[in-house]
């Protein structure tokens, strides 16, 4: 067997018991500790007044120069880590920094220069070094964490997307790793280990499989475990020839899988397909292997030791987080089962505080929420919703000055694009939202979505307006204005997955995604829990639904099939169309009904978009642009018929010319996958609501 080279060494720490940590839970609040750094406001992009107005119109001749002019919310946050009193977390705009004795405060941004929908952190902590790290695009970027001076940005030159980071415990060394998350998967991923003083690189590795996590001994201070779909395997920092030991086990079933050394530094903790495994770094033996539950995936997302290492949190999507007793080799908190974790909702990171002795843990919850909960008194002391979740489906008003966006966590935030600042924000208590309109009038915000356990009683906010709306399941209706709840379409247990407004305002359809029907409601005069009426029945499960622009026939696209046609009166099936389009994935009809934009699914899984004249239903020409999938979404035209939009491959904004299907804008970025698009109702701009929680506006500034 190798032996597996060491160099410095920290001193053991003595275990102490988690009883104690209700005791320390008391402590904290009002107990301020040494050194704290001095927190500032974070910046919130502001819209000068005036901005939208200054704006020219998109055309065909100018829409090549559409630039980014505003962007508005904190974005999401994915990562955390906690040394001391300072909790810092991974976001879409680079690190927050809180103080722990003071959460409520708002908390200090260290600006990325790369918007990413998934960074992560790491932090050392000591009073001659704390430091800092997080991955930027092609760079590694460590700042002092107590003055936010950056201290270094470490690339090899070569063109990289860094995903991962992990910090030595002296700050001596940063390791950073690629992954495929969101870019074209390469045959290589690197593995670079870079000395923070110098700059210089110490370690070069090109790893098989995408690197999921990293993590620093904390003892040994300068091995390191890389965690990849391929298995787990142990490097030294200082040593770039020794080849490494490893782990080998079945692929990963997620892409964030955990991985965590015990304090002691003998053993690593890391994610599997069923639970977690601990090994045994220096016997290459597996101590224990923690069966979450054999019959359902967990997919476990991160795992954590105490402090003193007698514990290990383990978060998971589908049993939340649970807490396993290392040296009993039973579960603290019961058997986890996936229908009782409403405490946790899909957590992405957590991290114990690993300077307190206490059993405090902090999450990252549903991409938006900072949350610290005592497993030693059983109680969530705060939860932060300070951050934007990754947006689902958003609108804007007709009024072209408000916009809706709803996100992964439930929340509905409304802002005012010409100011930049969030007029309200209301929590919809679902687990899945489905879709978000204004009514064309733009007085009511509609939504619907599925059942599910999202928790109200969000603790610490501090932005006036947040509304708590106990209504769940059918198609609920607010007061575009101000939030407030004004009645629900449909029952409680109906499911609607899709809907849209009529154009003349008046009906509004929606798709139940149990039974298959397409339900019909005049949304101004309809009762409470009114059931509507069923207009028709789709024999397989519809993906898109909207009416034609002249009202008169509602269109339906679903996976692999034809597109369908349906009369908006009778629910009659149509067939405006001799010739059948196949593999329909999105549709969207000119202003003035004569044209149709259509894309398809090709049988290589790539996609092909064509325009239509309806009324001869013959095809007029296909657009102009490339791609390597069949991902087309949000295809709309603007307000004069000039011009067609739509996302293509999750993360490129495209704009063609209507009049000759000439690509004329196209705008990508490998860390933002894009969710929604839409024109404002003046032509002016096309914002961008997306997947980094983040809402962006596009145009031509005069």
């Amino acid at each position: 067997m190798t032996a597996l080279p060491m160099t410095r060494t920290y001193a053991r720490r003595a275990r102490f018991p988690v009883g104690a940590a209700a005791l320390f839970a008391l402590l904290l609040v009002g107990v301020l500790l040494a050194l704290r750094p001095t927190f500032t406001p974070p910046t919130l992009t502001q819209i000068d007044t005036g901005f939208l107005n200054a704006l020219q119109p998109i055309t065909p001749e100018n829409a090549g120069d559409l630039t980014q002019v505003a962007q508005l919310g904190n974005g999401r946050v994915f990562d955390v880590d906690w040394h001391g009193d300072m909790i810092a977390v991974g976001g879409a705009l680079g690190v927050w920094l809180y103080d722990s004795t003071h959460l409520t405060e708002a908390p200090r941004l260290l600006p990325a220069q790369q918007t990413m929908y998934a960074r992560r952190v790491a932090l050392t902590w000591s009073r001659t070094n704390p430091l800092v790290a997080a991955p930027d695009g092609d760079t590694i970027r460590v700042w002092n964490a107590e003055t936010g001076e950056e201290v270094g940005a470490f690339s090899d030159g070569d063109d990289k997307h860094w995903d991962v980071v992990a910090i030595s415990p002296d700050g001596r060394y940063v390791a950073g790793g690629e992954n495929m998350l969101g870019y074209e998967v390469t045959q290589r991923w690197a593995l670079n280990v870079w000395e923070v003083e110098t700059g210089e690189i110490t370690f070069i590795r090109n790893l098989q499989n995408p690197i999921l996590n990293l993590d620093f001994n904390p003892l040994r201070l300068y091995q390191f475990a890389a965690q990849t779909f391929g298995g787990t395997w142990v490097f030294n920092a200082e040593e770039n020839d020794f080849a490494g030991i490893s782990y080998p086990q079945s692929p990963a079933t997620n892409l964030d899988v955990g991985l965590d050394y015990s304090p002691n530094g003998e053993t690593l903790a890391f994610g599997t397909e069923n639970g977690v495994l601990i090994w045994n770094v220096e016997t290459r033996q597996v101590e224990q292997e923690i069966i979450i539950n054999a019959d359902l995936t967990p997919y476990v997302t991160d795992v954590a030791f105490s402090t003193d290492g007698a514990y290990l949190a383990i978060a998971s999507r589908n049993f939340g987080v649970n807490l396993w007793n290392v040296l009993l080799q039973s579960w603290i908190t019961g058997e986890p089962d996936h229908l009782d974790h409403e405490g946790f909702q899909d957590v992405s990171a957590l991290v114990f505080n690993n300077a307190l002795r206490s059993s405090l843990l902090a999450s990252v919850q549903l991409g938006s929420t900072l949350s610290v909960f005592s497993f030693g008194t059983g109680m969530t002391l705060t939860n932060q919703r300070d951050f934007t979740a990754p947006i689902m489906r958003a609108d804007l008003n007709a009024d072209n000055r408000t916009i809706a966006a709803g996100g992964m966590d439930g929340y509905i935030d409304v802002w005012n694009l010409e100011t930049g600042r969030e007029v309200y924000a209301v929590n919809s208590e679902l687990a899945n939202l489905t879709d978000l309109a204004f009514t064309p009038d733009g007085s009511l915000l509609a939504y619907s979505g599925r059942l599910g356990r999202i928790q109200a009683g969000v603790s610490g906010e501090r932005e006036p307006g947040r509304t708590l709306v106990n209504r769940r399941g059918g198609v609920s209706l607010l007061n575009a204005e101000t939030g407030e709840y004004v009645r629900r379409l449909g029952d409680l247990e109906d499911y609607f997955y899709l809907f849209a407004f009529s154009p003349d305002g008046e009906t509004l359809a929606a798709y139940d995604g149990f039974d298959n029907n397409v339900k019909t409601w005049n949304w101004e005069t309809a009762d409470e829990s009114s059931a509507g009426e069923a207009l028709f029945t789709s024999p397989v499960s519809i993906d898109r639904l909207g009416y034609s622009a002249d009202g008169s026939l509602i269109t339906v696209t679903s996976f692999n099939n034809d597109l369908a046609f349906y009369d908006a009166v009778t629910g009659d099936q149509q067939t405006p169309f001799e010739t059948p389009i196949p593999r329909v994935i999105d549709v969207a009809y000119s202003p003035d009904g004569s044209r149709m934009v259509v894309a398809q699914r090709l049988a290589t899984y790539t996609s092909y978009i064509t325009l239509h004249d309806v009324e001869a239903g013959a095809l007029i020409f296909p657009l102009q642009y490339t791609t390597n999938t069949d991902l087309v979404t949000n295809l709309t035209f603007s307000p004069d018929g000039a011009l067609i939009a739509a996302i293509i491959d999750e993360n490129r904004v495209h704009v063609w010319d209507a009049a000759t299907g000439e690509l004329l804008f196209d705008h990508g970025d490998a860390y933002i996958p894009n969710s929604q698009l839409m024109f404002s109702r003046d032509g002016r701009m096309i914002v961008t609501a997306d997947w980094d929680g983040l809402i962006r506006v596009w145009g031509i500034p005069e």
